[in-house]
């Protein structure tokens, strides 16, 4: 087979789309105020649709039929590129601002859609709307489309609100104003949220439910299938937890519990969750990777017993439909779908007898993912997530020394704490940028907190299980009451190690980090890994000027 030289490979074609999405992002302002100056919006109509869609046929030809290989990888650098930047320019046009007459003050009949089941906050419930029409005069309704974050009074009703359910308001929208909360106004922009506005109980009016009750209207979504599936998902959600609303739970216990297994945080203690960042194991309460690994390892080997190629087949079929399931239970998070995609591509080539780079996998998750939600790339779980992965695969050491290997309690030991050690390094600048602290005494906490979550995930979810089967949650079932015990037993001891290891002198550590810095202990990170391990001497040049750069930062 001829092998064509100059031909970019797969990872650096997936990082030309990346640029291309953050030169999309910033163009709309979401990436900082750095970054929009150097980038250009364009006005998104049809001449800019023909041009775009003109060049990337071009670019397909020649990538397809061009002779040059240097003309071919020019091709796919491009086409990558300006992939990134259609996709979001195209999630862009999906949203839409209110038009200038809608933001004069006065208080208008919308006819909106609820997109997600929301958060509660202190004195309203906090949903997101997409927003099809207006009443600009009696009996007149004018199309518009546009996204809204809506505070809705507290009460019974609101919270019932479910994606689907379709809604008449009566408010008067106000622009997010960025000069006063610049950091939520770009996050909400990444989210193409422009407007919010406060509804009490008697400015809205439910029309219809996704359920289909209520008065239909012609051309309303609230029956699409997406929308029954994610309500059938908050419902089962809501049925699950209800389940760990044991006798024998504690109220500060049943919380951690709700958070731990199904990422529910409505009922959290804010001290415990304050102890659990300042120790470092605030991960064991975001549904994330290391929950849906335990999960999988354990019905892989519920399932060890389905062998040859129809068996490995139904395996993958029945893991597969378990996490995915579960990932959409716990409300589809960024970590949640990168655990999810990894799995499946890893398990799937296993079944067609290739056993897929954990590094390709995770590229390929990153890029499958950036292709239905681009806004992600600036998303702090989302990063965050992959950088604890990439730390974990290309940071933590593949052997240890010869004693530790004779031991195989001291190897498990030395193993957790390395693949601590790497997360944290590799999200260590990240953190520090974004909250300017770092937990000093994090590979403690995670000896002791890490071991006891892994145990107790399986046992909470087997409690809302029995709870939702009908089994006597809140009665005297043996089983029940001894999962409880279980789950308030380990609750417990998590919370105490947590506020114990909180109260330690110096467990924070007051991190100040700009972009740039951040950036350089990235290079830093990369620079050292390939002249340590890899035995690279010319980074050793780049070893150092970075760290005089830093030095000189500081």
């Amino acid at each position: 087979m001829r092998v064509y030289p100059y031909r970019p490979s797969f990872y650096f074609l997936f990082f030309c789309y990346a640029a291309g999405v953050l030169w999309g992002l910033a163009a709309d302002g979401t990436a900082g105020p750095v970054l929009g100056r150097l980038s250009v919006a364009v006005p998104w109509g049809g001449p800019w649709i023909a041009a775009f869609g003109f060049s990337g046929l071009l670019l397909s030809g020649i990538l397809c039929f061009g002779r040059r290989p240097a003309v071919r990888a020019v091709a796919a650098v491009l086409l990558a590129a300006g992939g990134g930047y259609v996709n979001v320019a195209l999630s862009r046009s999906a949203g839409g601002r209110l038009p200038d007459a809608c933001l004069d003050g006065r208080k208008r009949m919308y006819d909106v859609e609820v997109a997600d089941f929301g958060k509660a906050t202190a004195k309203s419930w906090k949903k997101t709307v997409r927003v099809s029409a207006y009443c600009e005069t009696e009996g007149e309704w004018v199309a518009i489309r546009a996204t809204w974050c809506l505070y809705f009074q507290k009460d019974s009703a609101a919270a019932s609100l479910a994606p689907g359910d379709r809604l008449t308001v009566y408010a008067a929208p106000t622009p997010i104003d960025a000069a006063v909360y610049a950091g939520y106004a770009r996050s909400m922009r990444r989210r193409y949220i422009y407007e919010s506005a406060y509804v009490p109980r008697s400015a809205w009016q439910l029309v219809e439910t996704a359920a289909g009750d209520g008065v239909a209207t012609g051309g309303w979504s609230g029956r699409h299938p997406a929308h029954r599936l994610r309500r059938a998902a908050g419902r089962l959600q809501a049925r699950l937890t209800a389940g760990l609303s044991h006798p024998r739970l504690n109220e500060r216990e049943r919380g951690i519990a709700k958070a731990l297994v199904f990422g529910d945080k409505s009922d959290m203690d804010p001290e415990v969750h304050q102890a659990y960042r300042h120790a470092g194991v605030v991960h064991v309460l975001c549904v994330s990777g290391m929950h849906l690994g335990i999960l999988s390892c354990l019905l892989l080997l519920l399932l060890k017993g389905l062998r040859g190629h129809a068996g490995r087949w139904i395996r993958f079929g029945i893991v597969s439909l378990f996490l995915w399931g579960y990932a959409l239970v716990t409300g589809l998070s960024a970590s949640v779908c990168r655990a999810a995609c990894m799995f499946t591509f890893v398990q799937a080539g296993l079944c067609f007898g290739r056993r897929l780079p954990i590094e390709r996998s995770l590229v390929l998750s990153a890029w499958l993912l950036l292709l239905i939600r681009p806004e992600w790339l600036l998303d702090l779980g989302f990063l965050l997530s992959y950088m604890a992965v990439g730390g974990i695969v290309f940071l933590q050491p593949k052997a240890y020394p010869a004693v530790v290997e004779k031991h195989k309690l001291l190897k498990k030991i030395v193993a957790m704490s390395a693949v601590s050690w790497a997360a944290q390094c590799a999200t260590g600048p990240l953190s520090g940028y974004s909250f300017g602290q770092f937990p000093v005494y994090f590979w403690v906490a995670n000896l002791l907190v890490a071991p006891l979550a892994s145990v107790l995930l399986p046992v909470g979810l087997v409690t809302g299980l029995a709870g939702l089967t009908g089994m006597p949650a809140a009665g005297t079932g043996w089983l029940t009451v001894g999962l409880a015990a279980i789950l308030q037993g380990g609750i417990a001891w998590m919370n105490d190690m947590s506020l114990w290891i909180e109260r330690w002198p110096g467990a924070i550590l007051p991190v100040t980090l700009s972009g740039f810095a951040c950036l350089c202990c990235y290079g830093l990170l990369y620079c050292g890994r390939m002249a340590v391990v890899r035995r690279e001497k010319r980074y050793w040049p780049y070893v150092g000027g970075l760290i005089w750069l830093m030095c000189c930062l500081a």
